[in-house]
């Protein structure tokens, strides 16, 4: 191999090593130190195996007789390379025992076992469920933990299927023919790892062109091979029922660059096949990988060297936590963690392969960095002049905190840092005095810009910094109360006036009962309007007559005559049954009673109506209800034993029904099991649930 042909392969590994191991070809290219080029061979062996296998056929043996029984042929005992195939189930062809039951005529039940019992699927075989009250016995099982098998019916045993249950087959031999191809290859190392069809039968015939190594020769199809080929290339076959019908032999070969490289983290080769010009799969790049682990484990180093100092600068206090000069820490800590990285990288490499952009350039950047941190612990430290300059620009906060970092690092002139303490506690009560006043202020235009009194009570409930700005919210809201309260009352607004007392009680006690008053009025208005005496009647009963409220006396007084006088007609007025049912009767009288009861509660006057005689009739109406009541649930329970008895005799000609059908079944089935006769009678004695039909239809012609 020509040197233009390792630089090939060199140029080819370098480009493979970035999508390996994402190394630059010129960075590969510095760390390899020899080239070598070799040959590597392997070889391919073909077979054509033909097979022979002699199987036992049974099938079932109906109509034959004990008598006629032999043994079982052995297919162990013939050779399938000497016999005829043809001819060979007929020359083996007897009645024999079922090998499948030995003449028992049943085998075990596949679904138990042989056991007839199977484990019970809702208590898991345990006997016991947890019921509402704890623990109790299954209901599936009993408490057993088993069931009877459905397969065998608790017998454990079943037909056997071989020979349908009569005990004997006919058997025989038969030959089962086959042919295989077998391929072995070795060794499967190097560029045989190039060619992955390498044991695939498509591939013997493909052409040479297409292969992916080189063919060097081919035996072609024969019965010999050359000899030491070696046990990696025998086939595997049985003695007894194979033969090897045909061979071939194939050799490839390519030759194969070796790219030897050497690194701190240690030294491999990366292997090259030249045809095809590929990288193999045995090439080594675990010293790449332990050198990319070491650049990062000294990139996070120094990461965390960054941020213990970022830790520790800003820890001092809360100023030094707050400067404007931490935000770059961790930037400038994260790139110099970057540049130790690449440091670490190139470092690793040969000393011929160091130079300004792999070694010298992120060394002199990093040390750059950390001697700016450096002087930045040394320059960057809080004053008394930066802490005055602070509460002249209002920011107090600021200055607090340069204080405590002052406190922390060490007082420079006592003196000046009392006389800025001093300054900033008087600052700070001057503005903490302006700010309580502002916020008063806006509280108590929010309470005049509230659209309803509710909302401005609200408001007024809130926290308030002063006693004065308090006191004035709070008049400015009884006196659009009281406006409020007035013009409620003009337009009958009950619910207004309720909420409106609600919500002032807390404040005026006076005005929210003065609002209490009025809505009871309102109330009285509404049912006066519908002509609901009785509930104008409760209404003003709630109002207090000793309120002195010259308005609600007299309102009181004319809705006191207004009821009186509506209660009086309507007491007047007779009740007319006519074709009334006796629940409108019934609650006719009832209102009837009630409104005779107001009106004695409104005036503490006897009521134009008897209250003793309609009470009499409420006693009669309920008495004829309660009897009607009993007759409908008699009549009710009738109906209920008449559709019981139907029902019954319902069930009962639907289970007549079903015996007859199941003993129509029954008779379907035995007739089903006669033996039939050639002659086309029926036997009267033979069935075919009995196995054996020995002797049966002996006068009718036998058994078809």
């Amino acid at each position: 191999m020509t040197t233009d042909a390792s630089h090939t392969a060199l140029r080819h590994a370098a480009r493979r090593a970035w999508s390996a191991v994402r190394i630059l070809p010129s960075t590969f290219r510095a760390a390899v130190t020899e080239i070598r080029e070799e040959r590597q061979q392997y070889r391919r062996a073909a077979y054509l195996i033909d097979s022979r296998h002699v199987r036992l056929r049974t099938c079932a043996a109906r109509g034959s007789r004990t008598s006629e029984i032999r043994p079982c042929p052995d297919p162990r005992l013939v050779d399938p390379w000497t016999i005829d195939p043809s001819g060979l189930p007929g020359q083996t062809r007897v009645l024999t025992v079922c090998p499948g039951c030995g003449g028992n005529k049943k085998v075990a039940c596949a679904r138990c076992g042989g056991a007839g019992q199977l484990g019970c699927r809702t208590c898991g075989g345990g006997g016991r469920v947890m019921g509402q009250r704890g623990p109790k016995s299954c209901p599936s099982c009993r408490g057993k933990g088993t069931r009877r098998c459905d397969g065998c019916h608790g017998q454990g045993k079943v037909a056997c299927s071989a020979c349908d249950g009569l005990g004997r087959v006919q058997a025989w031999l038969e030959v089962e023919q086959g042919r295989r191809l077998e391929v072995k290859a070795h060794p499967r190392t190097g560029v045989a790892l190039l060619h992955p069809e390498l044991e695939t039968g498509g591939d013997l015939d493909r052409d040479p062109g297409l292969l992916p190594v080189p063919l060097l020769s081919d035996t072609g199809w024969g019965r010999e091979l050359p000899a030491g080929l070696g046990a990696e290339l025998l086939p595997s076959f049985d003695a007894h029922a194979d033969r090897i019908a045909s061979r071939r032999l194939q050799v490839f070969e390519s030759a194969v660059h070796r790219c030897g490289y050497r690194l701190v983290t240690g030294g491999a080769e990366v292997q090259v096949c030249a045809r095809p010009l590929e990288l193999l799969p045995e090439s080594e790049w675990d010293p790449w990988r332990r050198r990319r682990y070491l650049a990062l484990g000294v990139g996070a180093l120094v990461l965390l060297c960054t941020l213990g100092y970022h830790r520790a600068f800003t820890g001092r206090a809360e100023w030094f936590a707050q400067h404007a000069i931490v935000g770059s820490f961790l930037p400038m800590g994260a790139l110099s963690a970057v540049l130790a990285t690449l440091a670490a990288a190139g470092l690793c490499l040969p000393r011929r392969a160091w130079g300004w952009l792999r070694v010298r350039l992120p060394a002199l950047a990093i040390a750059g960095i950390w001697a700016w941190m450096g002087l930045s612990w040394l320059r960057v430290q809080p004053s008394s002049e930066g802490a005055r300059a602070s509460i002249q620009r209002d920011e107090l906060d600021a200055a607090r905190r340069e204080l405590r970092a002052l406190e922390v690092v060490g007082v420079d002139d006592p003196i000046a840092f009392a006389e800025v303490v001093d300054s900033l506690e008087a600052r700070a009560a001057e503005l903490e005095q302006q700010r309580r006043r502002s916020l008063d202020d806006e509280h108590l235009a929010r309470v005049e810009r509230a659209g309803t009194t509710s909302l401005a009570i609200a408001q007024l409930e809130q926290p308030w910094e002063h006693e004065d700005s308090h006191e004035a919210a709070r008049d400015l809201v009884l006196a659009r109360a009281r406006a409020e309260l007035q013009a409620m009352l003009e337009r009958h607004d009950g619910r207004g006036l309720g909420e409106l007392a609600d919500a002032i009680a807390p404040h005026d006690e006076d005005l929210a009962a003065r609002a209490r008053s009025r809505r009871k009025l309102c109330e009285a208005h509404a049912c006066r309007a519908n002509g609901e005496w009785r509930c104008v009647v409760a209404a003003l009963a709630e109002i207090d007559p000793r309120e002195g409220d010259a308005e609600v006396e007299q309102a009181l007084v004319l809705a006191r005559d207004q009821a009186r006088e509506g209660l009086r007609e309507r007491l007047a007025e007779e009740p007319s049954h006519g074709d009334a049912s006796l629940e409108q009767q019934r609650d006719a009288q009832t209102a009837r009673l009630a409104d005779a009861r107001a009106y004695l509660e409104l005036t503490g006057e006897e009521p134009p109506v008897d209250i003793h005689e309609i009470e009499g009739r409420l006693a009669t109406l309920d008495r004829k209800l309660e009897q009607r009541r009993k007759k409908e649930e008699a009549q009710r329970l009738r109906e209920e034993r008449q559709a019981a008895r139907a029902a019954r005799k319902t069930e009962e000609r639907e289970a007549r029904a079903a015996r007859k059908a199941k003993e129509r079944e029954a008779r379907a089935a035995q007739q089903a099991d006669r033996v039939q006769c050639c002659d086309g009678t029926t036997s009267p004695s033979c069935r075919y649930s009995q196995g054996s039909l020995r002797g049966c239809c002996s006068w009718h012609g036998g058994v078809c």
